[in-house]
């Protein structure tokens, strides 16, 4: 369900020719440590199982998340192959940037075809958003891809607003980081 978030900017920064980006996410969300572990995703579940995903972190988590990406790099890829894609991450952060203090970074939503336009999104938001602010946190952030109007249309709908523009130029065989918008709210 992560792919899903955005299927080429993560074979842009996850694929190589050994190893597809839903191999490294499977590994990393098993693993349960960092940005793609399951301790820091929320799931939408059915009678057919799950259905929706969704994570949120602040910079707190920026130390943890980076020694559990080295490490699980290091697992998966190997020495030469994980620093490759470590550097392909820290490129991509020149688009989708990580959250400053105080913010709540909303990542990785993602709701299978058949179970859109039910409102699983818009909860699963609500819920990391409360999240954020039982935490503290005074904003929430999020990058949606220039032209994904559906979920643009939904962050609006949640009060985001559009705060930067970021073109990208970022590409290779596997996938590409679409230009992103950044948009945010207040908690």
């Amino acid at each position: 369900m992560i792919y899903l978030s955005g299927p080429a900017d993560l074979d842009f920064i996850l694929a190589t020719r050994a190893v597809d980006a839903q191999t490294f996410l499977r590994y990393a969300y098993a693993h349960g440590a960092g940005r793609f572990g399951w301790r820091n995703h929320v799931t939408g579940e059915s009678a057919e199982g799950v259905i929706a995903v969704g994570a949120a972190w602040s910079s707190r988590s920026s130390l943890f998340f980076t020694r559990s990406a080295v490490r699980q790099f290091l697992s998966v890829y190997g020495p030469i192959n994980a620093a490759a894609v470590a550097w392909r991450g820290l490129r991509a952060e020149t688009v989708l940037k990580p959250p400053r203090p105080g913010e709540l970074y909303i990542g990785h939503i993602g709701v299978h075809p058949d179970h859109r336009r039910r409102g699983i999104a818009r909860k699963l938001l609500e819920y990391l958003m409360e999240r954020g602010r039982s935490a503290g946190l005074r904003s929430a952030v999020l990058d949606v891809a220039a032209d994904n109007a559906p979920a643009r249309a939904l962050y609006e709908g949640l009060g985001f607003r559009l705060a930067a523009k970021r073109r990208s130029r970022l590409a290779n065989a596997y996938g590409r980081i679409a230009d992103h918008d950044r948009m945010e709210r207040a908690l």
